[in-house]
């Protein structure tokens, strides 16, 4: 998030360092060809932001000048006037254009955003930052603001305590110290939690420290020659360019890749005092510095404006991509102009700022939120149709299922016949394990085990697919946790010995990054379809071994960047997109299935895609309800549907082909 703070020297190159970072934003979330990595434009924000603030707060603190009032006076004057009035914009355009529940859902963020405390709430309702309904909250961006602002309440503190404590001399090498560490504790947390890695300030610390750590050794480091500087700009340049066009969604971020990126913004700050640098020059030019102006306002605004016309499904032409990069512009100048500069310019005490800018804002977004909640949305803004869609795509599986579904954190849960589905009072048995996407199937053989007789424990976890001793995961850490939560679930078929186990999951396939055998990561789709398949029959081997019978239930159709409220949006806004999905296909899972029933008689497989799918496209809806409840689940009131139209097909189980 850019936060422009100008020094006593005022740099112009600065400014065009924050242009480039702030273009490297919106054109990543613009999804221009060769920018998929472009949200790193934010950790270069960091390091200018950790970089200038601490320049300033270290001389103070050396001259004995610094207060917190005064900090606090400049913080608020700058950052909060322009987005106080951003939220009452956004508060006015999405009133009348979400949903019910997505009115409640961002209302309720706006009150989080108010308090810099967005990031924890796009974390805990949105998940992933490159999760497809996160493209849908229109004040997710202001996660970095968030950032920002909690670091600038803990280390003027730190620094403070760490100056009246510490020898002045020994300061930056225990920063640099402390540097590492914090770089090292966010690459192992991504072993843990992409999510909360990603928006959460402890993994976030060090890219701002490495603009402190730079500012508190910058009267210690040389002046960079011309040639020197020259050649490191250059590199650090073509450093962040790589990054920006090479890092995509599936990346590790932030880790180690974030600090590379921010190593190559600490040298282009360092090396761009030096007047001779062409580099520095070419970021000075009077367009560059423009942008580098606004780039807090153009920051601001350019996401809500995107997600505006992303939730009206309006798709955007060559032209209506100038045309809305150039709104994007005129939005960011007015800001910057009419609201940043006349609140910079003039002088205004903490109290009054506060109150204004803080504490009533807060006080009606509060009140906003409560009356917006209370009212469920204003659900009578649209017909009874529309209110149904919603009430579908809003059925979460994993949330009805509670603890019998499990993240990653709470993969050491033991499986529990507290988790029942199907006929409660049945003698039969069975026992469903796998992924999300067989949590997302409960609905779904809920309504077969009622019809069958039959009593089913589920138990689920996130990413890990139903195959005893398969290394699966986004890092070996992961992957050995898979391993032990499968071994669980073999105690439970081995001393519950039930009659039916169903295996359910978002299947491997010959582009799965996420295979390993002995610790080493599998690349090449020959060794993935044949590690799968060995572990898939030993699998196999166990359940028979105890007279179960194996079901295998294949995954839904891959929605892809289809949206899952193209139903919903078609009522809302009585338009006509096409709702259809391609029909793709998990060649190497059909391939092993195949090999599978050769095999073992009594292997069953159910294929729901059977009921919305032809060979070339799937259905979105059936019956007028939604199938997905994002790109890759269903929802579970279609689960259940399905189950019906499983069951009405005339059996219960289907022989495996």
């Amino acid at each position: 998030m850019p936060n422009p703070h100008q020094p006593s020297h005022y740099r112009h190159d600065i400014d065009g360092l924050r242009a480039i970072a702030v273009l490297l934003v919106v054109f990543c979330h613009m999804e221009l060809p060769f920018f998929s990595g472009g949200y790193i434009g934010v950790d270069v924000f960091f390091v200018i932001s950790g970089f200038l603030i601490t320049k300033i707060i270290y001389r103070e603190l050396q001259e004995g000048s610094f207060t917190f009032r005064h900090f606090y006076i400049r913080r608020i004057k700058r950052l909060l006037p322009a987005l106080v009035v951003l939220l009452a914009f956004c508060a006015v355009a999405f009133a009348a254009t979400l949903s019910p529940h997505d009115l409640e859902k961002f209302t309720a963020s706006m009150v989080w955003v108010s308090l810099f405390a967005g990031n924890f709430y796009f974390w805990i309702h949105h998940g992933g930052y490159f999760s497809e309904n996160a493209k849908e909250a229109p004040l997710l961006h202001t996660w970095s603001l968030a950032i920002e602002e909690q670091f600038y309440f803990i280390w003027p503190i730190a620094l403070l305590l760490l100056i009246r404590l510490l020898p002045l001399r020994v300061l930056p090498w225990l920063l640099l110290i402390a540097l590492a560490v914090l770089t090292y504790a966010s690459e192992l947390a991504l072993n843990y939690s992409m999510g909360a890695s990603y928006y959460l300030l402890p993994t976030r610390f060090f890219e701002l420290m490495i603009g402190a750590v730079l500012a508190v050794w910058w009267n210690k480091l040389p002046m960079p020659g011309k040639y020197f500087s020259l050649v490191v700009s250059i590199a650090a340049l073509a450093s962040i360019a790589f990054f920006a066009v090479t890092l995509d969604a599936q990346s590790r971020f932030p880790g180690f890749n974030a600090f590379y990126v921010c190593v190559a913004t600490a040298a282009l700050l360092y090396c761009g005092q030096q007047v001779h640098n062409p580099i520095a020059r070419l970021l000075s030019l009077r367009p560059m510095v423009f942008i580098g102006l606004i780039s807090y306002s153009l920051y601001l605004w350019h996401w809500p404006l995107l997600v505006w016309l992303n939730y009206r499904g309006i798709e955007l032409s060559v032209i209506g991509l100038v045309v809305t990069f150039l709104t994007m512009l005129l939005a960011a100048w007015l800001s910057w102009r009419f609201v940043e500069q006349p609140f910079r310019k003039n002088t205004f005490s903490l109290k009054r700022l506060t109150l204004t800018w803080f504490a009533a804002p807060v006080a009606t977004l509060l009140m906003v939120s409560y009356v917006t909640q209370h009212y469920q949305g204003f659900p009578a803004r649209f017909d009874y149709q529309t209110v149904e869609i919603e009430k579908a795509l809003n059925s979460f599986s994993n949330v009805i299922r509670g603890e019998c579904h499990s993240s990653f954190r709470q993969r050491h849960q033991q499986p529990t016949t507290d988790c029942q589905l199907g006929d409660s009072d049945a003698k039969k048995t069975g026992f469903l394990f796998g992924d999300s996407h067989a949590n997302h199937f409960t609905g779904f053989l809920d309504n077969v085990g009622k019809a069958a007789g039959i009593r089913i424990t589920d138990y689920t976890m996130d990413q890990c697919p139903p195959i005893f001793g398969l290394s699966w995961g986004s890092s070996s850490y992961r992957a050995q946790g898979c391993k032990q939560r499968n071994q669980q679930a073999q105690k439970f078929i081995k001393y519950q010995n039930p009659d039916y186990v169903f295996l359910a999951a978002s299947w491997p396939h010959y582009r799965s990054r996420f295979v390993f055998r002995d610790g080493v990561h599998l690349l090449s789709a020959e060794e993935i379809e044949q590690e799968v398949y060995e572990k898939k029959r030993e699998t196999m081997l166990f359940i028979t071994g105890f007279n179960a019978k194996p079901v295998i239930i294949k995954d839904i159709a891959y929605a892809g960047s289809h949206d899952p409220k193209c139903t919903l949006k078609n009522t809302m806004f009585s338009t006509e997109r096409n709702c259809l999905l391609n029909h793709n296909h998990n060649t190497m899972m059909i391939n092993i299935i195949e090999r599978l029933a050769s095999e073992f008689e009594d292997l069953y497989v159910i294929d729901a895609k059977q009921f919305y799918c032809d060979g070339i496209y799937c259905q979105a809806e059936l019956e007028g309800i939604p199938l997905y409840r994002d790109n890759d689940h269903l929802n579970h009131v279609a689960s259940k549907l399905l189950g019906t139209l499983y069951l009405s097909s005339g059996a219960w189980i289907s022989p495996s082909p």
